[in-house]
């Protein structure tokens, strides 16, 4: 849902085929902060692609494909149409220009998706770093004595309902429990989506620990599975597994970073509003994928000003949160009014707006229904 269309083709999403790998986070937050070269920054490698049977890793620099430059990512898929286009031979492969830290790596690609994300890079010129962290921690103690149950009306123009979100976090025993769902049909533009997350993480007085999470996509059944996994003499790992491909487990074993928080990126959305209401108030942190068990760039959630937006044909004053990454992309926006209550959430071209059960359940399109709880085990 969160993902532009061009990082979609470039990526060309796989069945994940996955063994035991070291987070490639500090490589990526390394290069941001020091490019090596002006071009692609690789920040993912998809488990099957291409790239990674070249041997591509997270913080390499695309430099140039086919002989041009390539700054950004529509300059990489502009040359990637017209060197296939002028390929004589359909299996030919075409040259490809990377650089590694001080070394330059020549490669070569086939015709189709390469199997990365990419951030645009300049040499020499660092990203911009994140905003000072304020907070350590949050605080979530009256979520024992009140769960929380949101919907949203999931829509693309602010007006027409395409679908739903739906969240229902509770905390027992100093165990937050979170079912959260979201269905829509957004046509062309994002195709039909119908997914459930459920994860349990727990509450010391460091901070958030994940874990198990629950991934499952309502459409198809396809189900993905993450626990923490403490082996002794190593360090803390999350461990996922994904049903077998021609009798073949496919799981994944990534060591978790010590350095930062890690929240599941579903929890986010359920944690932002126990934030101080406070400009300039920032919580560090890194999030967890829960579908492809993977723990993402160092990322703040940043209060960053007082603003008032159209709620239900009213002007309403609220805080407006931005999560932003290192490098300095706002991915997802959230607007908290006083009470505490997330009004919107925008996710970078689709929109989140608050709403009653009624209301939502009225509105949605044929075919996408609410499932309702599952056990998080």
């Amino acid at each position: 849902m969160r993902n532009c269309l061009l990082t979609l083709v470039l990526l060309g999403l796989v069945a994940p085929a996955m063994a035991g790998e070291e987070p490639a986070g500090n490589a990526v937050e390394q290069a941001l902060l020091a490019p090596p070269a002006t071009g692609l920054l690789v920040t993912f490698v998809s488990d099957g692609s291409q790239a990674q049977a070249k041997g591509i890793r997270p913080g390499d620099v695309i430099v140039s494909y086919a002989g041009k430059a390539v700054a950004t990512v529509e300059a990489l898929a502009q040359a990637k149409a017209k060197a296939q286009a002028e390929a004589k031979d359909e299996a030919a492969e075409i040259p490809c220009t990377l650089q590694r830290g001080a070394k330059q790596i020549k490669v070569a690609f086939a015709a189709g998706p390469l199997g990365v994300t990419l951030a645009p890079v300049e040499k020499g010129k660092p990203a911009k770093p994140l905003p000072q962290a304020t907070i350590k921690t949050l605080d979530l103690s009256n979520l024992a004595q009140k769960p929380r149950e949101v919907w949203y009306r999931f829509t693309l123009d602010g007006k027409t309902q395409l679908g739903y979100e739906h969240g229902v976090l509770k905390r027992e025993k100093g165990v937050l429990t979170l079912r959260h769902e979201v269905g829509f049909d957004g046509g062309k533009q994002w195709g039909t989506n119908h997914q459930a997350v459920d994860l349990r993480v727990r509450v010391t007085e460091g901070g958030l620990t994940p874990l198990s999470t629950r991934y499952e996509n309502l459409l198809n059944g396809w189900v993905g599975k993450g626990a923490r996994s403490e082996v002794k003499g190593e360090a803390p790992a999350w461990a996922v597994t994904w049903p077998p491909i021609e009798g073949k487990p496919q799981t994944r074993r990534v060591a978790l970073p010590q350095d930062l928080p890690i929240i599941p990126s579903y929890l986010v959305s359920a944690v932002v509003e126990h934030l101080p209401r406070e400009k300039g108030a920032c919580l560090h942190y890194r999030p967890l994928n829960e579908g492809m068990g993977t723990v993402g760039l160092a990322s703040a959630l940043f209060v960053a000003a007082e603003e008032e937006i159209e709620h239900e044909g009213k002007r309403v004053p609220t805080w407006r949160v931005e999560l932003r990454e290192l490098g300095g992309a706002t991915t997802s926006t959230w607007w908290i009014d006083g009470a505490g209550r997330t009004l919107r959430i925008d996710y970078g071209g689709a929109r989140a707006l608050r709403s009653t059960k009624a209301a939502v359940l009225a509105g949605l399109p044929k075919g996408i229904r609410p499932k309702g709880t599952a056990p998080v085990r």
